[in-house]
């Protein structure tokens, strides 16, 4: 594994090219600066897609509102993964989230990181059910790991990543393990059915299906849960996807292009025995056109079926 580039070393896909030196040279300048002022340099026409906490509704017609046709999303997303909870409670979930996303977070410029609609659905499933513990592999800038420190209750918190470098908020309450979570030994205290686990290391999402699998893990969320045909928008997919896995079609070369440089894959996905049976699975659904943010790479929620427990 590869600690400097944040990542893991892939085994389903290549870059066939390298970033052309001039690239290379800015990136080496770019994160010489940050790291001297401690500052996040981001293009000028991408920056406010990233700073959603300084763009937001004031008034309160407008912010009621916005909230009436949240609710009525956000109810519906929750009956698909088969949870139950009222409207009234969705509301004030929505409401808290607003004081955790625009006045409590840390990190206020988490480029790279999940934005206020993934955040929102991530709050609301999180808060709708009842864990004893939250597993995190993949902390970039920690805003997931603040956003799990909002959990209801005081459980059991567990954070994996290879490299801590650009981490802002560091939490007392997480076990922090600065290695792939492959490595770990869960315990006979886990609880499957109340365990949770949150994947967004860019690895094969198929992978890490099958680890929450085999320690039967209830509540799983991917984030960056691309198909086939949008792959090329993520740098460093976590393919194969559970998108890929669950669709009809079946690829097993793939070419793209990310800015200069160009990628392939080849890839076998067995889908005989289909993992996915013994879930629930949503992807959360689109509100841009509802809080008026950019709509972000989607993300996945699965939710193991009682008789699969």
């Amino acid at each position: 594994m590869s600690k400097k580039k944040h990542i893991n070393e892939i085994q389903y896909w290549k870059y066939k090219t390298k970033a052309n030196n001039s690239n290379g040279y800015i990136l080496y300048l770019k994160n010489i600066i940050e790291n001297i002022f401690n500052i996040k340099i981001a293009k000028k026409k991408n920056f406010l897609s990233f700073n959603e906490i300084s763009t937001r509704p004031i008034s309160k017609n407008l912010i009621h509102l916005r909230n009436k046709l949240l609710v009525n999303k956000i109810k519906k997303f929750l009956t698909l993964l088969n949870i139950n909870t009222s409207e009234k409670k969705i509301l004030n979930l929505i409401k808290k989230h607003d004081k955790v996303f625009y006045v409590k977070n840390p990190v206020k410029n988490n480029y790279g990181g999940i934005g206020f609609n993934n955040s929102l659905f991530l709050f609301i499933f999180l808060n709708s059910i009842d864990l004893k513990t939250i597993i995190e592999s993949g902390i970039w800038q920690g805003y997931t790991t603040f956003l799990f420190d909002q959990y209801y209750k005081q459980i059991k918190k567990i954070s994996f990543d290879i490299n801590f470098d650009r981490i802002i908020y560091k939490s007392k309450n997480f076990e922090y393990c600065n290695y792939d979570i492959e490595n770990y030994k869960f315990d006979e205290k886990l609880v499957p059915n109340k365990a949770f686990s949150f994947f967004d290391d860019h690895v094969s999402q198929i992978d890490r299906l099958n680890l929450a699998d085999k320690l039967k893990i209830k509540y799983i969320v991917f984030d960056d849960d691309l198909d086939y045909h949008a792959i090329h928008s993520d740098g460093w997919p976590s393919i194969p996807t559970i998108a890929m896995l669950n669709s009809k079609n079946k690829y097993t070369s793939l070419t793209w292009k990310y800015t200069n440089r160009k990628a392939y894959s080849k890839i076998q996905i067995d889908k005989k025995n289909n993992l996915l049976k013994k879930y629930f699975y949503i992807t959360a659904p689109n509100i841009s056109r509802i809080t008026g943010y950019y709509h972000q790479p989607p993300m996945s929620f699965l939710v193991r079926k009682k008789k699969y427990e």
